[in-house]
């Protein structure tokens, strides 16, 4: 099961470091003096772990059964075996990912020292060989029993589900967007389906997008001011859906797959603006940093948003062609301070190769992503004449005082100056790359 869930999921990620069950090393409990991780004494194991771009997932599986009195409603039999194979799950990743955060690594059984200290997300995925429709998609109520953490939530999920997910991501892209948008802890407290096929389906159409509470939001980023009025009030307005079944469509897909339809049916496909897709998939074929978790977050945008975006390059190199200047537009967001960002759109003065152009780029995004304080920043460097993406430029690091940065920082456009982009919105329901109005 363990190397099934495994293979699954690292079949979606290109030049992906996949380390399958291992053992590694993590502080004793009983022993305060352990503080470093050569001195760490209690040996745990790990079913998995995939590393792309700047982003680790933790697998950790369970294939024992759910028992018959638990089926029944049996409270103690139902807690017992939801602990096995749901809470030992978790408490396993919990302890890799805090590994992960505190140490930069793992110091793996024999001596040897995995480097993470270049990641900057980290997503837990707890497998099950049973299956868990009706339980593993009410996360909220698996908090309050104790069951799972109250934050950093994995995402549960069966092995039979999970094969069918993998089979439906045509992007990278799209699988991170769904653990972002899954294991956000609200989630399950706004929406409310049965079947974790319809989590994902509705994923796909609508966006499984929860508002964002303005005051955590201003707690995390303060740097980006204050919340809006209209935040504020979509936030507090925001109802409780009830997700009906979203697998008409999939089934359709399969039957027509299998023989059993005659007429051919569309395999569902993630409703997102063909500019902002056809970027995601420019980006990915440059295979440089950034280009998995930056992909997602365009992909994460609202459609509104996504509009907007397809449209920057194009007006870019435009205006180069026409001044022979270079030109850039600047876009920040995020809701949590992990998942902020600084987005450029960039082209090179007329005749510029993209080479020559990095070192201005790269210092003016170095020092907009250390004027505000965001985790991530990204240059998408445009060719004006064939308006293709040629170059990016990305950086993740972890931010410090800098007395050089901050002489820079004095001659850029101040933050409260920035309209602020934010890229979880509600997606609109329509077809794919329509437009929504605006409200």
């Amino acid at each position: 099961m363990e190397t099934e869930a495994l293979r699954l999921l690292s079949s979606k990620f290109k030049d992906a470091t996949i380390r399958p069950g291992f053992e590694y090393f993590v502080p004793d409990p009983t022993k305060p003096s352990e503080h470093q991780p050569a001195e760490y004494t209690k040996l745990v194991e790990s079913d998995g772990l995939i590393i792309v771009d700047d982003i680790a997932i933790l697998l950790e599986s369970k294939s024992v059964a759910m028992r018959a009195q638990s089926r029944t409603g049996h409270f103690a039999r139902l807690k017992q075996d939801l602990r096995r194979m749901v809470g030992d799950a978790a408490e396993q990743a919990r302890r890799a990912r805090e590994r992960i955060h505190s140490d930069g690594g793992l110091r793996i059984r024999n001596g040897d020292w995995l480097d993470l200290s270049f990641v900057r997300e980290i997503h837990t995925v707890a497998v099950s060989l049973d299956d868990l429709s009706g339980i593993a998609t009410v996360t909220t109520d698996l908090v309050e029993a104790g069951l799972l953490p109250d934050e950093e939530l994995p995402w549960i999920v069966s092995l039979h589900d999970l094969r069918i997910i993998t089979e439906l991501v045509e992007r990278p892209s799209e699988l991170v967007m769904y653990l972002r948008r899954r294991r956000e802890p609200d989630v399950t407290r706004k929406f409310h389906a049965i079947d974790e096929l319809d989590f994902f389906l509705y994923m796909y159409r609508r966006g499984l997008y929860v508002e964002p509470d303005p005051d955590r939001v201003q707690a995390e980023l303060p740097q980006l001011g204050e919340p809006s009025v209209s935040a504020k009030r979509r936030h507090k307005a925001q109802p409780l859906e009830f997700i009906t079944t979203e697998t008409g469509p999939l089934d359709a897909w399969y039957m027509s797959q299998l023989g059993i339809r005659q007429a051919a049916s569309p395999k569902p496909t993630l409703n997102a603006n063909p500019g902002i897709l056809a970027l995601v998939d420019d980006l990915a074929r440059l295979n440089a940093p950034g280009w998995l978790s930056v992909g997602t977050t365009l992909l994460e945008a609202s459609a509104a948003t996504q509009h907007q975006w397809s449209e920057y390059a194009e007006h870019l190199c435009r205006m180069t062609l026409q001044d022979r200047k270079a030109h850039t537009a600047t876009v920040v967001g995020g809701h949590t301070a992990a998942a902020s960002f600084v987005l450029v759109w960039a082209t090179p003065e007329f005749g510029q190769s993209p080479s020559a152009a990095r070192p201005r780029l790269a210092a003016y995004l170095r020092a907009k992503k250390y004027q505000l304080r965001v985790a991530r920043g990204l240059v998408l460097l445009f060719d004006p004449p064939s308006r293709k993406l040629v170059d990016s430029i990305f950086t993740n690091d972890v931010w410090a005082f800098d007395e050089e940065i901050e002489e820079q920082v004095a001659t850029l456009k101040p933050v409260a100056q920035h309209s602020r982009s934010v890229p979880l919105a509600r997606r609109a329901g329509k077809t794919r790359g329509a437009r929504k109005k605006r409200r």
